[in-house]
């Protein structure tokens, strides 16, 4: 297999790009997420095309009625919205998701509605995935995707990626490079 890198890690030190070099993925992670669901859903775990609310209780029935399917395809009527904020602490995500969901308008969710790129939907689906393995979303998507395709170079922890060659993510902005503040968040894992 032949390697090819390219760029630099970090514009400062012009620290350049090598096969060992770790990127934060952002919304490249709905696709472990979307595999964690299909491999519980092959273990029997889960029916994919069923209401979450099997799986997770004390949702509104608009909620309730979604299917990992609606979610995951983000056809669930749920908002499009982003918020980098949040708690740490992956114990927190069921009470995160539910206060968000508190404030879903009812009246747009539904299965195949309109299509809204919404991380709430994928972090719903990461609460299903927790609740039905029962250890935390990123434990669960560790022993069932990363550990057996050997992704040992991928983790949801900063703190662990940043002992590693961790790339500086930057954004073009009027021509110029401009670092982006790196952010962590528990309950967004999914």
């Amino acid at each position: 297999i032949a390697t090819y890198n390219y760029g630099v890690a970090d514009i400062d030190l012009q620290d350049k790009i090598t096969d060992k070099t770790l990127f934060r993925i952002a919304s490249i992670s709905k696709i472990i997420t979307g595999l964690t669901a299909v491999r519980l859903s092959d273990m029997g775990k889960i029916d994919i095309y069923a209401p979450v609310g099997n799986y997770t209780y004390g949702l509104e029935k608009e909620i309730a009625n979604l299917t990992i399917d609606s979610l995951l395809s983000h056809t669930a009527g749920l908002p499009a919205e982003y918020n980098p904020d949040g708690p740490r602490d992956e114990s927190l995500l069921e009470s995160a998701v539910r206060s968000e969901l508190s404030n879903v308008d009812l009246s747009k969710v539904g299965n195949k509605k309109p299509v809204f790129y919404s991380n709430l939907g994928t972090r719903l689906v990461s609460l299903v995935c927790q609740k039905v393995w029962g250890k935390s979303f990123s434990q669960t998507a560790k022993e069932l995707i990363l550990d057996p395709l050997k992704m040992q170079d991928t983790t949801y922890y900063l703190k662990e990626a940043q002992n590693s060659h961790l790339a500086t993510p930057y954004e073009l902005q009027q021509d110029k490079f401009i670092e982006v503040e790196p952010w962590e968040n528990a309950v967004r894992y999914g």
